[in-house]
Formats: structure tokens, sequence, C-alpha cells
């Protein structure tokens, strides 16, 4: 699938989970600027919760030419007393309506919110909307992940891209994900030798398989955060990361060490 002329493959000029919307305004047009000017030229933004929807969308029409804009509720927010299913998802269903090119993001299943069985009711709901319309998926998996995968298990296939952020699982469950179609996206934290489990998968995965993110703005590495910015980490810093992944694939290929 591809989107005003950029392929999901065209990986070297996307950050593929960002949330714009939490920029400033001053700071949102400096770290598109920034990042343009390192040819990063596509920009994921991924929703959270009902309340920045709205944000995302209008980033998109500020920014039709770079911004790609996704709607979700982030476990975080999945919250019985914070989502009304009726409302919250007919709201969903229009954002994606009037953008047809809108993914379904960011959803999935974190361990440190205990409403383990509320987060997996409103992810398959999601899911299930994104398979109606044909949607990109951004996945959120923080722990669950033995939880998530029977989630996502019945969707194989079913999406034009299924993206784990940031993942943070063993190489083996890598493998079951890849049997579902998944993709995975990388960010600083892989420049990071104690995230062993993450640069296991960038060295191992397929290599179209590879996606890289910033998951900005939040702070993520001391000594990467762009003065500019306030310390925010800017979607420019994405060359890095493509960079440690390349080295990291080198070196297991040479020699099947991650460092």
């Amino acid at each position: 699938m591809d989107w005003k002329g950029i392929p999901f493959t065209e990986v070297f000029k996307r950050d593929a989970h960002i949330h714009l919307q939490e920029y400033s305004h001053l700071q949102l047009d400096l770290a598109i600027s920034r990042a343009i000017a390192c040819d990063i030229v596509r920009f994921d933004c991924c929703g959270t919760e009902p309340g920045d929807w709205n944000r995302v969308s209008n980033l998109a029409k500020q920014y039709p030419d770079n911004v790609f804009p996704y709607f979700g509720v982030h476990p975080w927010y999945a919250e019985e007393s914070a989502i009304d299913i009726e409302s919250d998802f007919s709201f969903l269903r229009s954002m994606l309506e009037k953008i047809p090119y809108a993914g379904v993001g960011e959803i999935g299943l974190d361990a440190k919110v205990e409403n383990t069985d509320y987060q997996g009711f409103i992810l398959d709901q999601q899911l299930e909307l994104a398979k109606e319309l044909c949607r990109p998926v951004a996945i959120h998996s923080a722990g669950l992940i033995g939880e998530l995968y029977e989630h996502l298990k019945p969707y194989a296939g079913c999406f034009p891209e299924l993206l784990i952020h940031s993942p943070s699982m063993s190489y083996e469950m890598a493998e079951k994900f890849l049997k579902l179609g998944a993709v995975f996206s990388f960010n600083l934290f892989v420049l990071n030798e104690d995230f062993v489990r993450m640069r296991e998968i960038a060295a191992r995965v397929p290599p179209e398989a590879i996606r890289f993110e910033t998951d900005s703005p939040r702070r993520i590495l001391s000594g990467y955060e762009v003065a500019e910015l306030n310390g925010l980490i800017g979607p420019e810093c994405i060359p890095e990361v493509h960079k440690e992944v390349l080295a990291i694939r080198r070196r297991y290929a040479s020699r099947g060490v991650l460092s």
C-alpha cells in the first residue's frame, strides 16, 4: 500500500511511530523542518485517546504531504470510566472514514495497567474496525506478549501493515509475530546495549520487517535531546537509529554477536 507516493516500505524516510500532537506549535514546525532536512519526510502520528484525535486530524491537514494520522485508544486510556463504547467508537469510525489513508493506533496491551480483560476488549474492538476498513495498525506491547499474540492471531494478513512499535520480547516470540505478518519499529533504545532483546530482534528479523521510529517527543537517551526543542527527542534522530540497526545486523551476520 502506498500513501501519496511514499510506500510503507520506504523505511529510511519515515518515522513510523510519533506523537506530534504532544508538541507545542513552535516545537512542531521546528521538529518537522529539521527532520525534512535530514530526509525524513513521513510521520506516522499516533493518537492515544479520543481527546487527541482531532489534534491528530488537524496535523494531517496542516502537513498534508508529511503527516499520516492514526487514531486509537492506547491501553493506558482503556478505562471503563474513560471510554464510552458507543460514542467513542462511533467517533473513531468517523475519524477513519473521513481520512481513507488513516491507520488505527496506538493500540495494544500494557502489563502496567491492571485491567487486562478490559484492555483486551478495547483492543479487539479496534482490530475489528481496522480489519473492516483495511487499515494499518500500530501496536503498543509492554508485557503481556503472549496475550497480545493471542489477540492478534485471528487477524494474520488482515492489515496493510501490522507494526509492533519498540518491541521488547524474545526473538522466539518475535518469530511468531512475523508469521502473522508483523513488522517491528526500532527507536533510540536500540543504541543501548542493555536492550538485548530489542537488539536481537533488530539483528535477526528479515530486512523487510524493519521500520524506524522515535516515539517522540519522549525523552529517550541522554545525549540525544535536541536543545531547540526543550530537550525533546525529534524525528531528526532517525538516521542514528538507521545507522545502529545496520551496524548490529552487520556484526551479527559476520560473527553471530550483537555488540
